[in-house]
Protein backbone atom coordinates (compact mmCIF):
# COMPACT_ATOMS: atom_id res chain seq x y z
CA UNK A 1 0.00 0.00 0.00
CA UNK A 2 1.16 3.76 -0.64
CA UNK A 3 2.55 5.87 2.27
CA UNK A 4 -0.29 8.20 2.10
CA UNK A 5 -2.85 5.22 2.60
CA UNK A 6 -0.53 3.57 5.46
CA UNK A 7 -0.02 6.85 7.40
CA UNK A 8 -4.28 7.41 6.77
CA UNK A 9 -4.84 3.92 8.83
CA UNK A 10 -2.20 4.49 11.11
CA UNK A 11 -4.39 7.70 12.25
CA UNK A 12 -7.32 6.41 12.16
CA UNK A 13 -6.48 3.21 14.47
CA UNK A 14 -5.12 5.36 16.76
CA UNK A 15 -7.50 8.28 16.47
CA UNK A 16 -10.28 5.36 17.32
CA UNK A 17 -8.23 3.92 20.63
CA UNK A 18 -8.22 7.08 22.07
CA UNK A 19 -6.23 8.06 24.97
CA UNK A 20 -2.88 8.84 23.30
CA UNK A 21 -0.48 10.01 25.74
CA UNK A 22 2.08 12.27 24.16
CA UNK A 23 1.90 16.06 25.64
CA UNK A 24 3.67 18.97 25.11
CA UNK A 25 6.58 19.95 25.74
CA UNK A 26 7.62 15.75 26.35
CA UNK A 27 10.44 13.16 25.28
CA UNK A 28 8.92 10.04 23.41
CA UNK A 29 10.51 6.85 22.89
CA UNK A 30 9.51 4.79 19.47
CA UNK A 31 9.93 0.92 19.85
CA UNK A 32 9.75 -0.88 16.81
CA UNK A 33 10.52 -4.24 16.01
CA UNK A 34 13.46 -5.09 13.58
CA UNK A 35 14.68 -8.81 14.47
CA UNK A 36 16.02 -9.32 11.28
CA UNK A 37 19.88 -9.55 11.30
CA UNK A 38 22.30 -8.96 8.51
CA UNK A 39 21.83 -11.95 7.03
CA UNK A 40 18.26 -11.32 6.47
CA UNK A 41 19.33 -7.91 4.85
CA UNK A 42 22.17 -9.27 2.56
CA UNK A 43 18.93 -11.46 1.07
CA UNK A 44 18.21 -8.39 -0.47
CA UNK A 45 14.59 -8.56 -0.14
CA UNK A 46 12.67 -4.83 0.16
CA UNK A 47 11.36 -3.50 3.11
CA UNK A 48 7.62 -4.06 1.66
CA UNK A 49 8.34 -7.30 0.39
CA UNK A 50 5.47 -9.81 2.49
CA UNK A 51 8.84 -12.20 3.75
CA UNK A 52 9.87 -9.13 5.78
CA UNK A 53 6.49 -7.24 6.71
CA UNK A 54 5.94 -10.57 8.81
CA UNK A 55 9.08 -9.78 10.31
CA UNK A 56 9.65 -6.41 11.48
CA UNK A 57 7.77 -3.22 11.74
CA UNK A 58 7.08 -0.96 8.57
CA UNK A 59 8.40 2.51 8.77
CA UNK A 60 5.80 4.09 7.16
CA UNK A 61 3.63 3.51 10.40
CA UNK A 62 6.41 4.83 12.84
CA UNK A 63 6.22 7.89 10.33
CA UNK A 64 3.04 8.38 11.05
CA UNK A 65 3.43 8.42 14.91
CA UNK A 66 6.71 10.75 14.87
CA UNK A 67 4.27 13.25 13.15
CA UNK A 68 1.10 12.47 15.37
CA UNK A 69 4.25 12.69 17.97
CA UNK A 70 4.87 15.76 16.99
CA UNK A 71 2.14 17.52 16.94
CA UNK A 72 1.00 16.74 19.81
CA UNK A 73 4.07 19.01 21.25
CA UNK A 74 6.92 16.37 21.80
CA UNK A 75 9.88 18.17 21.86
CA UNK A 76 12.38 14.68 21.36
CA UNK A 77 11.71 11.50 19.54
CA UNK A 78 13.64 8.62 19.89
CA UNK A 79 13.58 5.87 17.67
CA UNK A 80 15.41 2.97 19.12
CA UNK A 81 15.78 -0.94 18.49
CA UNK A 82 18.06 -3.66 19.94
CA UNK A 83 17.79 -6.23 17.04
CA UNK A 84 18.13 -10.14 17.65
CA UNK A 85 21.73 -10.12 15.95
CA UNK A 86 23.36 -6.96 17.46
CA UNK A 87 23.68 -5.24 13.77
CA UNK A 88 21.38 -2.22 15.65
CA UNK A 89 22.44 0.35 13.19
CA UNK A 90 22.32 -1.94 10.16
CA UNK A 91 19.04 -2.53 11.10
CA UNK A 92 17.65 0.61 11.33
CA UNK A 93 19.27 1.73 8.04
CA UNK A 94 18.35 -0.94 5.96
CA UNK A 95 14.95 -0.86 7.39
CA UNK A 96 14.35 3.23 6.69
CA UNK A 97 14.84 4.76 9.89
CA UNK A 98 17.47 6.66 9.66
CA UNK A 99 16.13 8.11 6.60
CA UNK A 100 12.45 8.89 8.02
CA UNK A 101 14.34 10.78 10.70
CA UNK A 102 16.60 12.91 8.41
CA UNK A 103 13.08 13.84 6.45
CA UNK A 104 11.59 14.22 9.12
CA UNK A 105 14.27 16.17 10.65
CA UNK A 106 14.15 18.33 7.72
CA UNK A 107 10.63 19.46 8.55
CA UNK A 108 11.13 20.76 11.76
CA UNK A 109 10.94 17.81 13.98
CA UNK A 110 13.80 16.54 16.30
CA UNK A 111 14.21 12.62 15.41
CA UNK A 112 16.85 10.92 17.07
CA UNK A 113 17.91 7.21 16.13
CA UNK A 114 18.72 5.10 19.02
CA UNK A 115 20.97 1.41 17.91
CA UNK A 116 20.11 0.34 21.53
CA UNK A 117 23.31 -1.66 21.70
CA UNK A 118 25.62 1.06 20.86
CA UNK A 119 23.46 3.08 23.89
CA UNK A 120 24.16 3.79 27.32
CA UNK A 121 22.86 2.11 29.41
CA UNK A 122 21.36 1.84 33.10
CA UNK A 123 20.53 -0.73 35.38
CA UNK A 124 16.71 -0.63 36.46
CA UNK A 125 15.56 -2.43 39.53
CA UNK A 126 12.19 -4.96 39.52
CA UNK A 127 9.78 -6.66 41.22
CA UNK A 128 11.75 -9.68 41.65
CA UNK A 129 10.09 -12.52 39.87
CA UNK A 130 12.74 -13.57 37.69
CA UNK A 131 15.71 -11.01 37.86
CA UNK A 132 16.36 -8.42 39.99
CA UNK A 133 17.38 -5.43 37.62
CA UNK A 134 18.02 -5.11 33.82
CA UNK A 135 20.39 -3.33 32.15
CA UNK A 136 18.10 -0.76 29.50
CA UNK A 137 18.93 2.10 27.96
CA UNK A 138 19.08 5.24 29.62
CA UNK A 139 17.35 7.54 27.21
CA UNK A 140 14.45 4.80 28.70
CA UNK A 141 15.00 4.48 31.97
CA UNK A 142 15.50 8.29 32.55
CA UNK A 143 14.80 10.76 29.68
CA UNK A 144 11.40 8.79 28.30
CA UNK A 145 8.04 10.47 29.27
CA UNK A 146 6.31 8.47 26.81
CA UNK A 147 6.68 5.16 25.53
CA UNK A 148 5.04 4.12 22.06
CA UNK A 149 5.82 -0.14 21.47
CA UNK A 150 5.23 -0.57 18.14
CA UNK A 151 5.43 -4.47 17.41
CA UNK A 152 4.82 -6.31 14.40
CA UNK A 153 1.96 -9.28 14.36
CA UNK A 154 3.35 -12.63 14.83
CA UNK A 155 4.09 -15.90 16.06
CA UNK A 156 6.83 -16.82 18.35
CA UNK A 157 8.55 -20.19 19.18
CA UNK A 158 8.68 -18.91 22.71
CA UNK A 159 6.34 -16.59 23.73
CA UNK A 160 3.35 -18.31 21.67
CA UNK A 161 2.40 -14.64 20.11
CA UNK A 162 4.94 -12.03 20.11
CA UNK A 163 3.42 -8.32 20.30
CA UNK A 164 3.81 -5.15 22.63
CA UNK A 165 5.22 -6.74 25.90
CA UNK A 166 7.49 -9.09 24.06
CA UNK A 167 8.93 -6.24 21.71
CA UNK A 168 10.14 -4.46 25.04
CA UNK A 169 11.39 -7.56 27.23
CA UNK A 170 13.46 -8.77 24.50
CA UNK A 171 14.61 -5.40 22.22
CA UNK A 172 14.93 -2.86 25.22
CA UNK A 173 17.82 -5.35 27.31
CA UNK A 174 21.36 -4.08 26.20
CA UNK A 175 23.51 -6.40 23.82
CA UNK A 176 26.61 -4.79 26.39
CA UNK A 177 25.26 -7.35 28.88
CA UNK A 178 23.13 -9.40 27.47
CA UNK A 179 24.89 -10.80 24.44
CA UNK A 180 24.07 -11.30 20.73
CA UNK A 181 20.73 -13.19 20.64
CA UNK A 182 20.01 -11.92 23.98
CA UNK A 183 20.94 -15.27 25.56
CA UNK A 184 21.76 -14.17 28.86
CA UNK A 185 18.32 -13.08 29.52
CA UNK A 186 16.22 -15.73 31.40
CA UNK A 187 14.02 -17.25 28.44
CA UNK A 188 13.25 -20.22 30.76
CA UNK A 189 11.15 -17.76 33.22
CA UNK A 190 9.85 -15.75 29.88
CA UNK A 191 6.53 -14.76 31.52
CA UNK A 192 8.20 -13.75 34.49
CA UNK A 193 10.87 -12.03 32.77
CA UNK A 194 8.54 -10.12 30.53
CA UNK A 195 6.02 -9.30 33.11
CA UNK A 196 8.91 -7.71 35.87
CA UNK A 197 10.48 -5.92 32.94
CA UNK A 198 7.32 -4.10 31.44
CA UNK A 199 6.50 -3.29 35.65
CA UNK A 200 9.53 -1.36 35.55
CA UNK A 201 8.30 2.77 35.67
CA UNK A 202 10.04 5.37 33.70
CA UNK A 203 12.07 8.21 34.72
CA UNK A 204 13.65 6.95 37.80
CA UNK A 205 10.81 4.71 38.63
CA UNK A 206 9.16 8.27 39.21
CA UNK A 207 7.04 7.60 35.83
CA UNK A 208 4.62 5.33 34.31
CA UNK A 209 5.32 1.79 33.27
CA UNK A 210 7.54 1.48 30.30
CA UNK A 211 4.72 0.83 27.67
CA UNK A 212 2.21 3.86 27.26
CA UNK A 213 0.83 3.42 24.53
CA UNK A 214 0.79 0.26 21.70
CA UNK A 215 0.32 0.52 17.87
CA UNK A 216 0.81 -2.49 16.20
CA UNK A 217 1.79 -3.32 12.69
CA UNK A 218 -0.73 -6.11 11.68
CA UNK A 219 -0.58 -5.16 7.86
CA UNK A 220 1.06 -8.52 7.83
CA UNK A 221 0.98 -11.34 9.99
CA UNK A 222 3.62 -13.99 10.68
CA UNK A 223 2.37 -17.55 10.83
CA UNK A 224 3.92 -21.28 11.67
CA UNK A 225 7.15 -19.37 12.99
CA UNK A 226 9.81 -22.02 13.07
CA UNK A 227 12.48 -20.50 15.24
CA UNK A 228 13.82 -17.29 13.08
CA UNK A 229 16.41 -16.61 15.87
CA UNK A 230 17.84 -19.66 16.07
CA UNK A 231 18.68 -20.54 12.96
CA UNK A 232 14.69 -21.73 11.29
CA UNK A 233 13.15 -20.24 8.30
CA UNK A 234 11.05 -17.74 10.46
CA UNK A 235 7.67 -16.74 9.70
CA UNK A 236 5.05 -17.00 6.75
CA UNK A 237 3.83 -13.92 5.52
CA UNK A 238 -0.49 -13.77 5.81
CA UNK A 239 -2.23 -10.32 4.61
CA UNK A 240 -4.15 -8.65 7.69
CA UNK A 241 -4.54 -5.06 6.50
CA UNK A 242 -4.79 -4.02 9.89
CA UNK A 243 -3.43 -1.69 12.27
CA UNK A 244 -4.28 -2.23 16.24
CA UNK A 245 -3.57 0.34 18.62
CA UNK A 246 -4.33 0.85 22.29
CA UNK A 247 -3.03 2.16 25.78
CA UNK A 248 -3.52 -1.04 28.10
CA UNK A 249 -0.81 -3.54 26.50
CA UNK A 250 -1.91 -6.17 27.95
CA UNK A 251 -5.39 -5.77 26.67
CA UNK A 252 -3.97 -4.40 23.16
CA UNK A 253 -1.80 -7.80 23.21
CA UNK A 254 -4.81 -9.96 24.02
CA UNK A 255 -6.70 -8.51 21.24
CA UNK A 256 -4.45 -9.11 19.03
CA UNK A 257 -3.86 -12.68 19.66
CA UNK A 258 -7.34 -12.82 19.35
CA UNK A 259 -7.58 -11.50 15.81
CA UNK A 260 -4.87 -14.36 15.19
CA UNK A 261 -7.17 -16.94 16.15
CA UNK A 262 -5.50 -18.19 19.48
CA UNK A 263 -6.69 -17.79 22.90
CA UNK A 264 -4.65 -15.18 24.96
CA UNK A 265 -5.12 -17.00 28.33
CA UNK A 266 -2.95 -19.75 26.90
CA UNK A 267 -0.42 -17.58 26.95
CA UNK A 268 1.89 -17.10 30.04
CA UNK A 269 2.87 -13.73 29.20
CA UNK A 270 -0.76 -12.33 29.26
CA UNK A 271 -1.67 -14.27 32.37
CA UNK A 272 0.74 -13.10 34.70
CA UNK A 273 1.06 -9.66 33.15
CA UNK A 274 -2.93 -9.25 34.22
CA UNK A 275 -2.38 -10.57 37.78
CA UNK A 276 0.38 -8.13 38.33
CA UNK A 277 -1.96 -5.16 37.27
CA UNK A 278 -0.63 -4.52 33.54
CA UNK A 279 -3.87 -4.30 32.20
CA UNK A 280 -7.07 -6.88 31.54
CA UNK A 281 -7.05 -9.88 29.54
CA UNK A 282 -10.45 -10.43 29.83
CA UNK A 283 -11.98 -10.11 25.82
CA UNK A 284 -15.59 -9.41 27.76
CA UNK A 285 -14.15 -6.18 29.83
CA UNK A 286 -12.38 -4.90 27.00
CA UNK A 287 -14.31 -2.40 24.28
CA UNK A 288 -12.98 -2.83 21.05
CA UNK A 289 -13.68 -0.22 18.20
CA UNK A 290 -13.77 0.15 14.48
CA UNK A 291 -13.52 -3.29 13.18
CA UNK A 292 -14.85 -6.20 15.39
CA UNK A 293 -12.56 -9.15 15.97
CA UNK A 294 -14.67 -11.48 14.24
CA UNK A 295 -14.84 -9.52 11.14
CA UNK A 296 -10.83 -9.57 10.85
CA UNK A 297 -10.18 -12.67 12.85
CA UNK A 298 -7.85 -15.29 10.90
CA UNK A 299 -6.81 -18.57 11.91
CA UNK A 300 -2.83 -18.84 12.19
CA UNK A 301 -0.76 -21.63 12.06
CA UNK A 302 1.04 -21.94 15.45
CA UNK A 303 4.76 -22.65 15.54
CA UNK A 304 5.46 -25.67 14.40
CA UNK A 305 5.80 -28.46 16.91
CA UNK A 306 9.50 -28.97 16.58
CA UNK A 307 10.65 -25.50 17.13
CA UNK A 308 8.35 -24.93 20.15
CA UNK A 309 10.27 -24.30 23.41
CA UNK A 310 8.57 -26.58 26.31
CA UNK A 311 5.46 -25.20 27.85
CA UNK A 312 7.62 -24.67 31.42
CA UNK A 313 9.32 -21.87 30.02
CA UNK A 314 6.62 -20.01 29.20
CA UNK A 315 3.55 -20.90 30.83
CA UNK A 316 2.45 -21.40 27.75
CA UNK A 317 -0.61 -24.42 27.12
CA UNK A 318 -2.92 -25.58 24.31
CA UNK A 319 -0.50 -24.06 21.07
CA UNK A 320 -3.25 -25.65 18.79
CA UNK A 321 -7.04 -25.00 19.96
CA UNK A 322 -9.74 -24.25 17.83
CA UNK A 323 -10.81 -21.32 19.94
CA UNK A 324 -14.13 -19.32 19.58
CA UNK A 325 -14.47 -16.35 21.46
CA UNK A 326 -15.92 -16.47 24.72
CA UNK A 327 -19.88 -15.70 24.23
CA UNK A 328 -20.90 -11.88 24.15
CA UNK A 329 -17.09 -10.91 22.30
CA UNK A 330 -17.48 -9.85 18.80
Amino acid sequence: ESEAYIGKLTREAIELAGNWPVKKGQVVYIKPNLVNSWVDMFEGQSVTSPEQQAHVTDVRIVREICKMAHESGAKKIIIGEGTRSGADSASLSHWGYYHIADELNKQGLNVVVEPIGEADYTWVKTKGLCHSEYAIPTAIAKEADVLICCPQMKCHTVAGTSLALKNVSVGIPTHKVYGTFKLALPHLKFAEWTTELNLVRKKNGKGTPIIDYVVCDALWAGEGEQGGAWGGPGSFPVAMGLIIAGSDPVATDSVTTAVMGFNPENYGQYRMAAQHGLGTMDLTKIEVVGKSILEVQEKLVAPMHSWRWPDEAAGNVKWDEIWPLPAGVE
